[in-house]
């Protein structure tokens, strides 16, 4: 069986060794924020070959598809619901997939929120303890932003690294996560307004500036220019501050997720809005710049 050392540190980057590295697809399996819209799901990103997980959105029913190793690790960036739901989800995604262990990341007292709330009735029924009886699997909760700490585990296989950092949301906050993995390097910022002029989007930005040159931001884009308002009400990004963003950090590449659920389907306010947005960031930035689709593969 493989064996995972968790070791605490008074520095906020967790380090998960795994010694073998492989070439790696990155697929997003939810790509909306707020609610899902028929075929497209809410926040869910996955790195198979590392059995990386980026949120617990509805896209998180689609993880089962994509399963190559025999453990999980689901990186969340705080604890709204289209973030988190899939959670649940559990016992279909996992059952004789041959996942031996899952570890969920995310603030502080995230071993609470999910035994006592999140996996206890009325919310549910089924409780951890009997999740791992019936999966044949162990789960692990660790907070990954708590006065700076940090995480060592290992096992024979894979390798990569991985930063927390806390970003201002209305919710208490929202952790963005920096990978090195299979070589590259990759970064999730998700639900805050990415505005440089904040001291901690601020740091932010200058961890990715240091070290390895960036070679994909996977960011949220929610509104366009338009609804700025709005953005910075609900605490999310929209393309001015993300463009002044991208320039401090040149990501090599960079795609736009965690869009508006009825931008495209109907001729309300938000029409387009997911298009709008993008070419704006795209005018802004350049050409290196994408646009998440639903269930879309990315080689890096």
């Amino acid at each position: 069986m493989n064996k995972w050392l968790t070791t605490p540190n008074r520095y906020g980057t967790i380090v998960v060794i795994l010694l073998m590295e492989v070439m790696m697809d990155i697929v997003f399996l939810g790509i909306l924020g707020y609610q899902p819209w028929r075929h497209k799901h809410t926040s869910c990103i996955m790195i198979p070959e590392y059995g990386i997980v980026l949120d617990a959105g509805t896209g998180f029913h689609l993880v089962r598809e994509h399963i190559k190793s025999s453990r999980l690790d689901i990186f969340l960036s705080h604890l709204h619901d289209d973030h988190i739901c899939g959670s649940l989800y559990q016992l279909g995604v996992l059952y004789k997939k041959g996942v031996r262990r899952v570890a969920l990341y995310g603030r502080r007292g995230i071993e609470a929120f999910f035994c006592k709330r999140q996996f206890a009735y009325p919310r549910f029924p089924v409780d951890i303890p009997s999740h791992e009886k019936i999966l044949n699997a162990t789960f692990g909760f660790y907070p990954v932003f708590q006065e700076q700490s940090q995480w060592t585990m290992a096992q024979s296989g894979l390798r990569y690294i991985v930063s927390a950092f806390r970003l201002p949301h209305p919710s208490g906050g929202s952790l963005a996560y920096d990978f090195l993995v299979g070589g590259k390097r990759i970064a999730y910022v998700t639900d805050t307004t990415l505005d440089i002029h904040n001291k901690r989007v601020r740091r932010f930005a200058r961890a990715l500036q240091k070290g390895q040159k960036l070679d994909l931001l996977i960011a949220e884009c929610n509104f366009a220019n338009r609804h700025e308002a709005l953005a910075r009400f609900t605490g999310h990004t929209f393309p001015d501050v993300l463009v002044e963003f991208l320039k401090e950090v040149q990501p090599q590449q960079a795609v736009l997720t965690h869009l508006h659920p009825h931008s495209d389907e109907f001729g309300s306010d938000f029409f387009g809005e997911d298009r709008i947005a993008f070419q704006e960031v795209q005018n802004g930035y350049g050409k290196q710049v994408s646009l998440a689709r639903q269930e879309m593969m990315l080689a890096l």
